[in-house]
């Protein structure tokens, strides 16, 4: 058949320019074979068409396609246009192609005046190197933009990671993803949970609000999370809360500098790790900065370090130092630079010291250089004992024994009964063996050379009752409110 021509009308007018076939006239004309039409810029091919003139409106049928002035193109089997209002509703197959994405759909609802998109039913975005899909989708090709709805899966297999979530904005040119609704990133490492923020996969770039990243055993949240997939760094800032279910662990603080790709979490500003152990007996810590290092995967090393200001608070244990390492690996807490100890009645410093525990409770502990022991009885009196070295036992978080080692002196003030003093043992000895009763000092046995003397009250004089390096500190013995400050 000859190919019909027809010329140019009114440019908001849809304009047939050729088919093969045209039958009827009027309101009414069947098209086939090669149709064309044209509104604008806008190039609409197809098989066949019913058109309607007077209604400026067209319904097409077999390969349809439409050519914008920007070169991008859609593709359906079905078409149904209305020239006034440029809504062109594809159906069955249909593709959208433009100059960075492709989108995938048995059914899009495209306006040409706006260059905006919509479906309902499902599609799939491609935006290499990610992949999206959802239920519902809303385009804006003005600004790149699709907002995402229901069901909203971001997949990128270059990077390794995937994105869920319920409501999403996505920018196509700049690939950054907007969450509306609570998401999820997932990737080799860690996962992040958001309630909102955005994510740039191109840079891996991520600032989320209210959010949360899993690591290891730690589940790591804040107000707002600033995270890099790559580096596998972030921070994490207001309201820091880490969570180890498995090692019964709370971190709070203002703040905090995820280093996945090191293997450590730094927590600071009012930093606190809460460790409930087995008996219901809880242990808090507090220091300017809390460092937790989890290298189970690598190294299988596993530490908490506190530094600066840290105190200790449990019910068998209070402390100050400078700082320390809590070792999960063999469940010790080393103590650096002159730490002062409270067991109930007693007071326990040296240079350093370590302390192993058991099933939570204080099992031994080890006092290494300038250590010093202080007990106060019934009578307000000091009992003391220092040395080279100490090593003191518990059984159930209760001071029983104390071994001391090299260079050993001791002041022991006789009572009889817990109402009269009867006077004061001042000895030296290499070494000595301390037991303790009712978490009071009950005997001494001093072993070589022992070298003493005994006092009764009447001549006792107060420079007498202490040793050199006597400090009793007990006004810097932390209570659970001073460890907490403000965070429970």
């Amino acid at each position: 058949m000859p190919q019909a021509l027809f010329g140019q009308k009114k440019k908001d007018k849809i304009q047939l320019l050729r088919a093969d076939i045209l039958i009827g006239r009027g309101k009414l004309r069947v098209l086939k074979g090669n149709v064309l039409f044209k509104q604008d810029e806008t190039l609409m091919y197809t098989d066949s068409a019913y058109f309607y003139p007077k209604e400026n409106a067209l319904d097409a049928f077999g390969n349809v396609r439409i050519v914008q002035p920007d070169g991008s193109t859609i593709t359906s089997r079905k078409l149904f246009y209305n020239g006034d209002t440029r809504l062109a509703k594809f159906r069955n197959k249909v593709i959208l192609k433009n100059k960075t994405s492709t989108v995938y759909t048995e059914a899009l609802d495209y306006n040409l005046a706006d260059k905006t998109a919509q479906y309902a039913n499902g599609a799939t975005i491609l935006n290499p190197p990610n992949t999206l899909t959802s239920k519902h989708g809303f385009f804006d090709s003005n600004t790149s933009t699709f907002d995402f709805k229901e069901d909203v899966k971001v997949v990128n297999p270059e990077d390794s990671f995937t994105i869920f979530s319920e409501h999403l904005l996505y920018n196509t040119d700049t690939k950054v993803a907007t969450f509306l609704s609570p998401s999820t990133i997932i990737t080799k490492g860690d996962t992040v949970h958001a309630q909102s923020g955005t994510y740039n996969t191109t840079s891996n770039q991520t600032v989320l609000a209210s959010s949360k990243i899993i690591s290891g055993d730690y589940i790591i949240s804040g107000n707002t999370i600033d995270y890099n997939k790559v580096t596998d760094r972030g921070t994490v800032t207001g309201n820091v809360k880490m969570t180890s279910s498995k090692d019964s662990i709370i971190i709070l603080g203002d703040k905090a500098i995820h280093r996945g790709d090191l293997g450590f979490t730094k927590v600071f500003g009012n930093a606190v790790m809460i460790k409930a152990n087995a008996g219901g007996d809880t242990l808090y810590l507090s220091a300017d900065t809390l460092v937790s290092v989890d290298k189970e995967k690598t190294t299988g090393e596993k530490k908490l370090l506190a530094y600066f200001n840290s105190k200790i608070f449990k019910e068998g244990l209070q402390a100050i130092t400078d700082s320390l390492v809590y070792d999960f690996g063999d469940s010790s807490i080393y103590f650096y630079k002159k730490p002062v100890l409270w067991n109930q009645a007693n007071q326990i410093s040296a240079d350093s010291i370590r302390i192993q525990l058991a099933n939570g409770q204080i099992d031994k502990m080890y006092l290494n250089e300038n250590c010093f022991l202080i007990s106060e009885d019934s009578l307000k009196n000091f009992n003391q004992v220092k040395g080279r070295n100490m090593v003191a036992y518990f059984v159930d978080d209760t001071l029983r024994k104390v071994t001391v080692d090299g260079n050993s002196e001791s002041i022991y003030f006789a009572l009889e009964g817990d109402t009269a003093l009867t006077g004061m043992n001042k000895v030296e000895a290499s070494n000595m063996l301390i037991l303790f009763k009712n978490n009071e000092l009950s005997t001494i046995s001093f072993i070589k050379n022992p070298e003493g003397v005994f006092t009764p009250p009447h001549l006792i004089l107060k420079p007498d009752t202490q040793l050199k390096g006597f400090k009793w500190l007990i006004e810097r013995r932390p209570t659970k409110a001073e460890v907490l400050k403000q965070k429970m």
